[in-house]
């Protein structure tokens, strides 16, 4: 840990070989399996659109101003709550 913190490279504790191993297979299966990269982005952009509709539909806001600048891996919605009036009560 000295060495971290002084900025050294070394070798201080077991990397965790069955994620490794994990990762590998992860990545081997999303860049050669089935579906194509291809597929999966054209899925995500498809799934995306769908939910910046819905959200759109409701009569939201989303925080990116131009849908070309939109991630298609989330949605983020801006929304004010409406400002009410003060309710008096009497009793």
């Amino acid at each position: 840990m000295q060495a971290y913190e002084q900025g050294r490279p070394a070798y201080f504790a077991t990397p965790p070989v069955n994620l490794i191993y994990a990762f590998e297979a992860s990545l081997k299966r999303i860049t050669k399996g089935s579906p194509s990269l291809e597929d999966r982005f054209r899925a995500h952009r498809e799934v995306s659109q769908k939910i910046r509709k819905a959200v759109a539909d409701l009569g939201l806001q989303q925080v990116p101003v131009d849908s070309a600048c939109a991630a298609n891996g989330m949605t983020a919605v801006s929304f004010s709550l409406p400002k009410e009036e003060s309710v008096l009560i009497e009793g």
